[in-house]
C-alpha cells in the first residue's frame, strides 16, 4: 500500500510539472502572439504548437494557435491562403474540445471576419463568447474590432475600453483603442492614445504606421515623418538609408518618399512577393488613381484581410467620390 501511495504521488508531482509546462507554453504564446511582428507571432505558434503536444485536450491552446495563424495573415504579411487552414483546423479543434471556450468563439468570429468575409457569423460568434465570459479582455478586444470595421465607433470604443479594464496590462488592448481612435478621425486622441501604448512596449512595432497615419491625416507633415524615420529604424535601416530617406523628404517632402516607396513595392511584385495593399495606398498618396483600383481589385482576388478596412480607413477618403469604391465595399460585404 505505501509503495502505491508513493507512485501515486510521483505520477500526481509528474502531472503537475506538465501542467505548469503546458501552461508555461500557453502563456508565452498568447504574449508573444499580441506583439503582432512576424518573428514573435511565429515564435507563438511554436509554443503553442508544444502546449498542445503536451495535452492534445488543451482546448485553450488551439484557440491560441488558431488567433497566432490568422496575426500571421493581418500583421506579418502571410499569405491567406496559407494561414487559412491551419487557423481554420486550430479553431474547429478547439470547439470541438470545448464548445463553451469564450476565446474560442471569439478567435473562429475572427477567422470568420478575416478570411471568410462571413461578418453576420462574426457577430454571431463574438456575441457568443461575450455571453459565455463576459471577463474576458479577448472577447471584448475581438468584438470591438468588428464595431470598428463597420464604422460603429462608439461601440466599439465601449468594447475596448471593457477590454482594458479587464486586462489594463495587455499593451494590445491599448493599441487596439489607439487605432479605432484614428478609424474614427479622432486624431488627437488617437495620437495620444497610441504613444501611451508606445510608452507600455517600444517595440511594438505596428503602433507607428498609426501615429504617421494620424499626424499626417491632421496635417503635421513634420512630425509624421519623424515617426517614419523611427519605424524605418525599427525595421533595420542602416544608418546610410536613413540619411536616403532624409534627403528624399527635404528635397520633395512626402511625394517623394511615397514615390520611393512605390518602386520598391513594384520591385517587391516583380520578384512575386506583390502586397496589393501597400501598393494601392502608394498610388492614392500619389493620385494615381486608376492604379490604385486596379491594385484594390487584385488584393479583391486574393481575399487580403485590410480589404475589410475599406469602409473605415481614412487613407480611402480620396477614392469616396468614385462610386467603384463603394461598389467594391458592396463586394467585400461591408454594406
Amino acid at each position: 500500500m505505501r509503495f502505491l501511495l508513493l507512485v501515486c504521488e510521483q505520477c500526481a508531482k509528474i502531472l503537475f510539472c506538465f501542467r505548469l509546462l503546458e501552461n508555461h507554453c500557453f502563456k508565452l504564446g498568447t504574449v508573444l502572439t499580441d506583439k503582432r511582428s512576424r518573428k514573435d507571432v511565429e515564435k507563438a505558434i511554436e509554443y503553442f504548437e508544444q502546449a498542445v503536444k503536451l495535452d492534445p485536450n488543451y482546448a485553450l491552446a488551439y484557440a491560441g494557435l488558431a488567433n497566432a495563424e490568422t496575426a500571421i495573415a493581418v500583421e506579418g504579411g502571410g499569405n491567406p491562403r496559407g494561414q487559412y487552414p491551419k487557423a481554420k483546423a486550430a479553431i474547429e479543434k478547439a470547439l470541438a474540445i470545448d464548445d463553451n471556450l469564450a476565446e474560442a468563439h471569439s478567435y473562429s468570429g475572427e477567422i470568420k471576419f478575416v478570411f471568410e468575409w462571413d461578418f453576420a457569423g462574426a457577430e454571431a460568434q463574438h456575441k457568443r463568447a461575450v455571453e459565455l465570459n463576459p471577463n474576458s479582455s479577448a472577447a471584448h478586444r475581438m468584438y470591438a474590432l468588428l464595431h470598428c470595421y463597420f464604422g460603429r465607433f462608439d461601440e466599439a470604443i465601449e468594447e475596448v475600453k471593457t477590454a482594458i479594464d479587464l486586462e489594463p496590462a495587455s499593451v494590445l488592448n491599448h493599441k487596439i483603442y489607439g487605432q479605432t481612435l484614428y478609424f474614427a478621425r479622432r486624431y488627437d486622441e488617437a495620437i495620444a492614445q497610441l504613444k501611451r501604448t508606445l510608452e507600455m512596449d517600444a517595440d511594438f512595432s505596428t503602433v507607428h504606421k498609426f501615429l504617421i497615419n494620424s499626424y499626417r491625416a491632421k496635417g503635421d507633415e513634420a512630425q509624421a515623418f519623424e515617426w517614419f524615420v523611427r519605424q524605418r529604424i525599427q525595421f533595420g535601416d542602416k544608418p546610410v538609408e536613413i540619411q536616403s530617406w532624409k534627403t528624399i523628404y527635404a528635397k520633395s517632402s512626402w511625394r517623394g518618399v511615397f514615390e520611393r516607396q512605390l518602386e520598391q513595392a513594384k520591385e517587391d511584385e516583380k520578384n512575386g512577393k506583390p502586397i496589393y495593399m501597400q501598393l494601392a495606398f502608394h498610388s492614392i498618396e500619389l493620385e494615381q488613381r486608376e492604379q490604385a483600383f486596379a491594385y484594390l481589385e487584385r488584393a479583391f482576388g486574393e481575399r487580403r484581410w485590410a480589404m475589410t478596412t475599406l469602409k473605415v480607413d481614412p487613407r480611402f477618403d480620396p477614392l469616396r467620390v468614385d462610386p467603384r469604391l463603394d461598389d467594391l465595399v458592396r463586394r467585400v460585404g461591408l454594406k
